[in-house]
């Protein structure tokens, strides 16, 4: 994983992924969540989107906590994210 990819994957780590009742929400939604609040080029947008999955994910507990689980798109390898 490049260093580029591993700040893509920080930077959409701050996005809520799931609807309230935990269902990942459709991806043109995705698509305006970041193109609003973080401020990604459309290009990172596609980078994103065509590169990874996100499988589950837990915003800020109490403690501060962050973490989103991601596969890369079409393999079964994963990779935890914390931020």
């Amino acid at each position: 994983m490049t260093g580029g990819n591993k700040a893509l994957l920080a930077t959409a780590s701050y996005i809520d992924f799931f609807s309230a009742n935990g269902v990942l929400i459709e991806q043109g939604k995705i698509r305006k969540k970041i193109t609003e609040d973080r401020q990604l080029t459309e290009s990172q947008i596609d980078q994103f989107l065509d590169t990874y999955e996100v499988l589950d994910q837990q915003l800020e507990t109490a403690s501060g906590f962050s973490a989103m689980v991601v596969r890369e798109s079409g393999k079964v390898n994963l990779r935890n994210i914390h931020v």
